[in-house]
């Protein structure tokens, strides 16, 4: 997103499917006997779908996906018209990047019950991965009307629209995002880096502080502050900021380059200026700029 020497986090949330419990082993004939770790396929056959539905959610925490499309769909054997169970394993294939299967069990679920704004989320995620922008503007905005004060669908707009070149939209989508998770550190980062792009300095600033309240090593955020020095003529602000950056990421080559800049062309100390543009060097052999730089002050030396 930012065009100052890095690129912008873009941050696009999606909702974590949760599944399950653990697997057993079985054995026949005089196999020697193993003690079964928890799993569902221990537990009787005659439960309900709620329960099998509740069974596989305790936990994709445990990341068992496949055992989660199992029991959903032991859900769905117990109760044909149980549309969350449908709508969870579409997006548990969603998960597993098997678009093409997690779309019709969605549809089935939505269909069931229009009313899941998980449903609608997940099937604007799936539209948007395949470039069915519109589409998946429908069902986000369909999972915002169902449940406006989930804060995914809205960033997940805003990521759209910005896919999409309205910055306009964007924007406003992000700052209801952030309106809902306040703490976030990365919705103010991606607003600060609208508003910079934009050239509104005083709001992209504030954005960034409000980065550093919540994660005070937030290595980008501080980078970015060090640009809108950098940009204004605040050469030591601008040094302090590039040199927190390289603190928290020592590999941090644009920070490296732009106190090498810094240096040279401000503060006019090659010492520090060829310092830091080796210090490039050492991170990318091959960059041009800093090896140039280092050539036009070597020649300097020299007369």
């Amino acid at each position: 997103m930012s065009r100052f020497k890095n690129k912008g986090i873009e941050k696009i949330l999606y909702l974590i499917l949760i599944v399950f419990l653990a697997a057993n082993f079985t054995g026949c004939g005089k196999a020697k006997k193993v003690d079964p770790e928890p799993d569902m396929d221990l537990l009787p056959k005659f439960r309900t779908a709620a329960e099998y539905y509740n069974l596989a959610n305790v936990a994709g925490q445990n990341g068992k996906i496949d055992l989660a499309i199992r029991n959903y769909k032991r859900a769905i054997e117990a109760d044909p018209t149980h549309a969350k169970s449908y709508a969870s394993i579409g997006l548990a294939y969603a998960k597993k990047g098997d678009y093409k299967t997690a779309m019709p069990f969605l549809l089935k679920g939505v269909e069931l019950d229009n009313k899941m704004a998980f449903a609608h989320y997940n099937l604007g995620v799936i539209y948007a991965k395949l470039g069915k922008n519109e589409m998946a503007e429908s069902e986000f905005k369909t999972a915002i009307e169902l449940d406006s004060k989930d804060p995914s669908s809205y960033s997940a707009l805003s990521s759209l629209y910005t896919k999409m070149g309205d910055d306009q939209k964007a924007s406003f989508y992000m700052k209801k995002y952030v309106d809902l998770v306040p703490s976030d550190p990365y919705s103010h980062y991606n607003l600060g880096v609208y508003y910079l792009e934009k050239g509104i300095k005083d709001s992209a600033l504030e954005e960034f502080l409000l980065v550093l309240k919540f994660d005070p090593n937030f290595k980008e955020a501080y980078f970015q502050i060090g640009v809108i020095y950098h940009n204004e003529n605040h050469t030591d602000k601008a040094i302090e900021m590039y040199k927190k950056t390289l603190e928290l990421d020592s590999t941090y080559i644009n920070a490296c380059i732009n106190l090498g800049d810094l240096y040279y062309f401000e503060k006019n100390d090659l010492t520090n200026s060829l310092y830091y543009y080796n210090k490039s060097l050492s991170i990318d052999f091959n960059n041009k700029y800093a090896r140039k730089m280092i050539t036009k002050i070597q020649d300097e030396g020299k007369r």
